[in-house]
């Protein structure tokens, strides 16, 4: 087995294993290639970028704050679930709020 193979074997799960052990010495060629090229870099890059905080830790406590201050019933009212749901919403809501005011 090829450097490549095994480095990437290394990483894998048992599934992916398997597929790599059928992965031909011409498709071990173009990977070796394809990690060496521009788009590689690219698609590394654009990974990176959407691991990048969108949201800092005060924008996250203040969503949080907001949306317990925006629901006006009691999660015995309506229910642990459907006040979950709800909470969830004002905090998108809030946050989607921040990153289109950015823009």
């Amino acid at each position: 087995m090829g450097k490549i193979k095994e480095n990437l074997v290394n990483n894998l799960s048992v599934d992916d294993f398997y597929t790599l052990q059928e992965m031909s010495d011409e498709e071990e060629i173009r990977y070796k290639e394809w990690l060496q090229s521009d788009e590689y870099i690219q698609f590394v890059n654009e990974q990176l970028a959407e691991t990048n905080l969108e949201f800092s830790m005060v924008d996250v406590q203040n969503a949080l704050i907001w949306a317990k201050s925006a629901i006006n019933v009691e999660p015995t009212d309506i229910g642990k679930d459907v006040y979950d749901i709800l909470f969830i919403e004002k905090v998108e809501e809030h946050l989607n709020k921040i990153r289109y005011d950015k823009f």
